[in-house]
């Protein structure tokens, strides 16, 4: 399919500013977290255990109790006593679960950084989409769910043929 010129007017415009900014100086784009890079190394190793993840998640404990959260929340908690022990809220979440709530954590640092405040509607932008996606991917919904959540804000959407999700 094919995106409308003002969506790529806007992404030249972005990069023509974000090249501009970066060979000026007056940006800098921070670094990854390290540990959410070991973390998926260890999440990709088949081999490697609950402890070991959680042995990691030690040394952030942002994203330690971001997880907890998460696991805490009605949709995973199915009793009443919450999770307070990081190894369980690893087996409550899962791997990929894990995985995907340390990038957005990893993306939600590099977003907060002030020295993007240059690109800052972008990233927001960006921010959304991705997130979007990645709780999408988390819950395995299907194709034509996803595509309905990703469409139901365009009411001037075009559609040929019956009606679907996204029209409801």
């Amino acid at each position: 399919m094919n995106e409308p010129a003002v969506e790529e007017g806007g992404i030249v415009s972005f990069v023509r500013s974000l090249a501009s900014n970066l060979s000026s100086g007056t940006i800098e784009i921070p670094s990854f977290p390290k540990v959410v890079v070991r973390l998926r190394q260890i999440l990709e190793d088949e081999r490697s255990t609950t402890a070991q993840i959680a042995q990691l998640l030690a040394a952030e404990p942002a994203l330690a109790a971001r997880l907890l959260k998460i696991s805490n929340s009605a949709a995973l908690r199915p009793g009443t006593s919450p999770i307070t022990d990081i190894n369980m809220a690893i087996n409550r979440l899962g791997r990929k679960m894990v995985r995907n709530s340390s990038m957005s954590y990893a993306f939600k640092q590099i977003r907060d950084a002030q020295t993007l405040e240059a690109a800052q509607s972008y990233l927001e932008e960006i921010w959304s989409e991705s997130t979007h996606v990645a709780i999408l991917e988390s819950w395995e919904f299907s194709d034509e769910v996803s595509s309905s959540i990703a469409n139901y804000q365009e009411l001037d959407r075009q559609h040929d043929g019956p009606t679907d999700l996204t029209d409801i």
